[in-house]
């Protein structure tokens, strides 16, 4: 029961509990799991209509707008699990976080290939048919760009879960 009620939530939590960078990783956490809920309709949304329509343009299209939607499923669900972890002050969200982060990594630089991929069929058929790549050559600029945003997050997080004292104080087996 003490040790439960060490971990404090806080800015100023002493060497142990939710404070600084790791008070700093859960708020942008939080920040992260509103934007994919925003994210998702949307997402879904481009399994129909005139978005599902430019896989007819390139192989690539629908498989890269699946895995994108599967991906942001697995994002959210795993910021839920590791909110619940760190909120239950549970050893295992360390460990979790690790593994997550990593994936979260993997998943961009995946992610930029295949947008990579994707977007030079996309410019082949526009070009062939005479169309403008203006807008095209912008919105793959933007995506990746997020993919580089998003594993750059990942990488950084992952190292401070890896190293930081006040997560392996924090989370540390209570005996």
């Amino acid at each position: 029961m003490t040790a439960r009620r060490n971990r404090r939530f806080g800015a100023y939590g002493g060497e142990t509990g939710v404070g600084g960078l790791l008070l700093l990783f859960v708020l942008t956490q939080l920040v992260s799991a509103v934007m994919l809920g925003y994210q998702l309709p949307r997402t879904v949304a481009g399994f129909s209509g005139p978005t599902w329509a430019l896989g007819a343009d390139s192989t690539w299209f629908r498989p890269t707008l699946l895995f994108e939607a599967v991906s942001q499923v697995f994002r959210l669900a795993g910021i839920l699990t590791g909110l619940f972890l760190v909120f239950r002050g549970s050893p295992r969200a360390p460990g979790f976080y690790r593994g997550y982060l990593a994936a979260v990594l993997a998943i961009a630089v995946i992610d930029a290939l295949l947008i990579a991929k994707v977007y030079s069929q996309l410019h082949a058929t526009l070009s062939a048919l005479g169309a403008t790549t203006t807008g095209l050559a912008a919105s793959r600029y933007v995506a990746l760009l997020g993919d580089l945003r998003t594993g750059a997050y990942a990488l950084l997080w992952w190292l401070y879960w890896r190293r930081s004292e006040r997560v392996r104080r924090t989370f540390a087996r209570v005996r």
